[in-house]
């Protein structure tokens, strides 16, 4: 059998609170998070700066969500 488990977790762990991020996006400002977090770096980026600010802010959102699955909080409609 293939082992999925280990690069598949990322999609679990989205999969589990989909519902909650997108309604979490209209409240919490997750590109304001990742652009303080990463602006020094996006601003030396030149060209790329776009494509570090929106990979920033997918992991603000994953790192919300794991934390969420890590104490297993799922949240359904």
């Amino acid at each position: 059998m293939l082992s999925f488990k280990k690069w598949t977790f990322l999609f679990i762990v989205i999969g589990m609170n989909p519902i909650t991020v997108y309604f979490l996006d209209g409240f919490v400002n997750f590109d304001g998070i990742a652009e303080f977090f990463t602006g020094g770096l996006a601003s030396h980026a030149g060209v790329r700066a776009a494509l570090i600010l929106s990979l920033a802010a997918l992991i603000v959102r994953w790192w919300l969500l794991r934390l969420l699955y890590r104490h297993k909080i799922f949240f359904r409609v």
